[in-house]
């Protein structure tokens, strides 16, 4: 949101933090998640397997609505904005977005990503830096530099890492699956 005539008093987080922090609340775990079914539709020898498989699949999406839809409509913060500095905020007041603004923000990010990946675009065109979805939402990505941001550094950098690991585990999984078959 914009001052009445002029510019907007905040100032919009840098691009490469936002794809950072995209990639470990997003990507790593939606990869994580299609390993995961595909595991369990094709390789799995009983019903028991499938069962732990599609479980582990749908804990791993439980985390991502929790962290992106949860997390971000009430303190702004997900795992992945905490680790590299940034919250989401509503217009210029500095203060969370809620949970019906962050459903909204997240399915426009998941609707401009499917035809041209205008998430990664739209900034760089977008007024002062805001992305499709926190135009639509009326959100935007700063900087954050209060002390709780810091002080939720080292939880952050901890699900960052069981993020990736998760990642390149389910990965390893499928490959060593697939040989085997």
């Amino acid at each position: 949101m914009t001052p009445e005539g002029g510019e907007p008093k905040i100032s919009a987080a840098p691009i490469p933090a936002r794809m950072l922090a995209y990639l470990v609340d997003f990507v790593c775990p939606l990869g994580t998640f299609v390993v995961l079914v595909v595991l369990a539709v094709q390789h799995s020898p009983s019903t028991w397997w499938t069962l732990a498989w599609a479980t582990t699949a749908a804990a791993v999406a439980g985390m991502v609505g929790r962290n992106r839809i949860l997390r971000q409509g009430r303190t702004g913060r997900t795992w992945g904005r905490i680790l590299t500095g940034t919250r989401t905020v509503v217009g210029s007041h500095d203060r969370s977005p809620g949970i019906p603004r962050t459903v909204l923000r997240e399915t426009a990010h998941f609707v401009d990503l499917l035809p041209v990946l205008i998430i990664w675009l739209w900034p760089w065109r977008g007024r002062a830096g805001q992305s499709f979805a926190d135009a639509l939402a009326g959100t935007w990505v700063i900087t954050d530099r209060t002390a709780a941001a810091a002080a939720d550094r080292r939880t952050a950098r901890r699900m960052a890492l069981v993020s990736v690991v998760g990642f390149a585990s389910a990965l390893v999984l499928l490959c060593i699956c697939r040989y085997r078959a």
